[in-house]
């Protein structure tokens, strides 16, 4: 009974995941509203039943792809901080764009199901809400790299970051499979012109650049 009971919840879980992936390969080409049940149970192959015993409505499908979105990204990113030399932040700045490139130029460019909810939905739209509160996160670990790479005023350097990813997105979306190699190169130089923050050395009462000059490193 035991193993019976294990094999309908692997069976169980295994039919939520195609359900959640079909919605998420939908939202992210065609947007939530454009998106059917039908459309959901047909590229899932799963019966009506089984998806409503996981999701209530679209509405909670759609809430729980932007979670997936979310989490993908994440694992997307911690992957672009890691070197052979450990955590490098200014590293994984850079990296995410590197990553995005080489996924437009393989298998075409990627979508972002935050952007597409965020176009489609009006502000007080409960899904809206949710893609804008991802965004935010989004943005807090942009921040924090920058703030690790010694750059100043973090949470202005992320805007302009996040925007310029966003703005990959799109055009990306739009054909331009080159987008994200040109974006590369601005991200390139905005971090070699943006300003770097002082730290006070406490023994000296001098001020110093919490990093050596981005130029010296860039590249290096």
């Amino acid at each position: 009974m035991a193993d019976l009971s294990a094999a309908l919840t692997k069976d169980q879980q295994g039919a939520r995941l195609r359900i959640l992936e079909a919605a998420y390969a939908l939202f992210l080409q065609r947007g939530v509203a454009a998106v059917g049940i039908e459309d959901i149970l047909r590229l899932s192959g799963c019966a009506r039943a089984s998806l409503y015993s996981h999701f209530r409505s679209k509405e909670a499908l759609a809430a729980a792809a932007i979670d997936l979105q979310l989490e993908r990204w994440e694992a997307m990113w911690d992957a672009c901080g890691s070197t052979e030399r450990g955590y490098d932040p200014e590293h994984q700045l850079i990296a995410i764009f590197e990553m995005f490139d080489s996924c437009f130029r393989e298998t075409g460019p990627v979508g972002c199901i935050f952007v597409k909810i965020l176009m489609e939905t009006a502000a007080d739209d409960p899904l809206h809400t949710a893609s804008a509160a991802k965004m935010r996160r989004i943005g807090e670990l942009i921040a924090e790299a920058a703030s690790r790479a010694g750059l100043a005023d973090a949470d202005q350097f992320a805007w302009v970051w996040l925007m310029m990813l966003q703005g990959s997105v799109v055009s990306g979306s739009a054909g331009d499979v080159e987008a994200a190699s040109k974006a590369l190169v601005g991200a390139r130089r905005l971090i070699a012109d943006w300003p770097r923050r002082r730290l006070a050395v406490a023994d000296t009462g001098l001020d110093v650049l919490a990093e050596a000059p981005a130029e010296a490193r860039i590249g290096a």
